[in-house]
């Protein structure tokens, strides 16, 4: 019989030839004793199976039809055999000592539920956007009412009890396509079994899409966070909703007018539309958006005549 691993490692792909091999490879190379690692091949089309296959004496492979990020996370947590278990998505890389450091911390706190760091931001092309992925003023653990309102907590610096983890239900399978705020929601529920544990440092180099991929990635999803949200935690739940939904979408506005102005139309579309999906657009924002479907000379030209025609304040 095989001796129980003290973490599980669980590592949902879908679709990342490329990258996944140094996903496990920076989990190998952690010098922590009793890990096992479980990836869940969640019904990719490209090689991702073949990258798979060199570490088939290392690694537990799971292959299935695609049903999204919550799903393959849920059933490979279901796989695995340790009390704590940790995510690594197959486009990040763990830094030395990653396992180490949570397990420590997470294992001295029998109070709580998860423990987790900061990150290094990188692209696609793993160049360095920011050292830090934390902000200086939130640099500690959440409560409730700040996960409600927004938190830069990664999954993929996590480490949590399995006990935990049962209780909630694991993740929601209702967010298939938008793992973002299934993480989101994830959180919420484990943060209501106990505290967190935030270690201050970097854990991980983080693959983050440019801010509106990143949006439109996880704005179809904010329907049922929303929903969730609501009806969970009434009130305070609202209002944290309305916050959320005005601060993205105005970012997201932000974007899509300085796009317009540009000339980037295309851009321009993209982010006003998404801006839409937190909360509807105003008569303002809705003729930008019509604007930014006329061609570009025509568009930019009436762009200009609007400005010119603005009333000089004061």
């Amino acid at each position: 019989m095989m001796e129980q691993p003290r973490v599980s490692v669980v590592i949902p792909v879908f679709n990342c030839e490329s990258s996944v091999a140094r996903a496990i490879d920076s989990i190998l190379a952690q010098e922590f004793e009793g890990t096992e690692i479980v990836v869940v091949d969640d019904g990719s089309t490209d090689a991702t199976p073949q990258a798979l296959d060199r570490y088939r004496d290392r690694v537990h492979v799971i292959r299935q039809e695609n049903r999204g990020s919550p799903a393959a996370r849920n059933v490979g947590v279901e796989a695995s055999r340790a009390q704590y278990v940790a995510f690594l998505d197959a486009d990040d890389v763990w830094l030395p000592g990653r396992l180490e450091k949570t397990f420590a911390a997470l294992d001295s706190g029998f109070d709580a539920t998860l423990a987790y760091g900061d990150a290094i931001r990188v692209n696609e092309r793993d160049q360095v956007i920011a050292e830090s992925w934390v902000p200086a003023t939130m640099a500690r653990a959440p409560s409730i009412e700040e996960l409600l309102g927004g938190w830069p907590l990664l999954t993929t610096t996590t480490l949590f009890r399995r006990d935990a983890y049962l209780a909630v239900g694991g993740f929601c399978e209702q967010f298939k396509g938008a793992r973002g705020f299934a993480d989101v929601w994830f959180f919420l529920l484990m943060r209501e079994r106990g505290r967190f544990i935030y270690v201050p440092e970097p854990l991980a180099r983080y693959c983050s899409l440019p801010s509106l991929e990143r949006s439109e990635k996880y704005a179809p999803g904010f329907v049922t966070f929303s929903r969730l949200v609501r009806e969970r935690y009434g009130e305070t739940g609202n209002r944290a909703i309305l916050q959320r939904a005005e601060m993205s979408s105005q970012s997201l506005v932000d974007i899509g007018i300085r796009d317009l102005t540009a000339g980037r139309m295309r851009q321009a579309r993209r982010a006003l539309r998404c801006a839409a999906l937190y909360k509807p657009l105003d008569r303002r924002t809705t003729l930008r958006l019509l604007r930014a479907y006329l061609p570009g000379p025509l568009a930019l030209m009436l762009t200009s005549r609007k400005r010119r025609l603005k009333p000089a304040s004061g």
